[in-house]
């Protein structure tokens, strides 16, 4: 893909929209940080120039992604619902190196409840859930980074939770 150029404002929906192998995928991934490949231009983020080059930068800077394949790079499909719902949020719940076990606990609770998602317990497996709780999991994970931009592949949308981004 050569010459993409697009400008989002707060609550505005972009969908991108492609034949498998059209290069979709690889778009949102390079804007993440997490595409190898030569990738040339300029996000705005608030009207402020960021730079990404991976996806730590990116989750920094307020940017998540949902992978069309949850079980691949979504989920750890041996971890229990707390540890996987977690993982992109961790550094809002430490101190010192130390996880908030109490703040975790109330978050996962919250969106497991928000997010409809069919479990037993905090406790249980992912790989033990639906396909469909899976993938309830796996956004609700990116919805507690509270994003800015979140990125859905397949099919790939882009929700602005902030102000301008360019």
């Amino acid at each position: 893909m050569k010459n993409i150029d697009f400008s989002l404002r707060y609550g505005e929906i972009l969908g991108i929209a492609g034949l498998m192998g059209a290069g979709r995928t690889e778009l949102v991934l390079s804007i993440w940080g997490a595409y190898d490949g030569k990738v040339k231009g300029q996000i705005l983020i608030d009207g402020i120039p960021v730079r990404i080059n991976s996806p730590q930068d990116a989750i920094s800077r307020g940017i998540g992604f949902v992978s069309e394949d949850r079980k691949r790079f979504g989920l750890i499909l041996d971890a229990n619902l707390e540890t996987n719902m977690t993982l992109a949020s961790l550094d809002q719940m430490t101190q010192m190196g130390i996880i908030d076990r109490n703040q975790a606990f109330h978050q996962t609770s919250h969106y497991v409840e928000s997010m409809q998602i069919k479990s037993p317990s905090l406790e249980t497996a992912v790989k033990k859930l639906s396909g469909g709780n899976q993938q309830k999991m796996v956004r609700g994970k990116w919805l507690m980074t509270q994003p800015k931009i979140l990125f859905l592949d397949e099919p790939v949308a882009i929700i602005i939770t902030s102000s301008d981004v360019t």
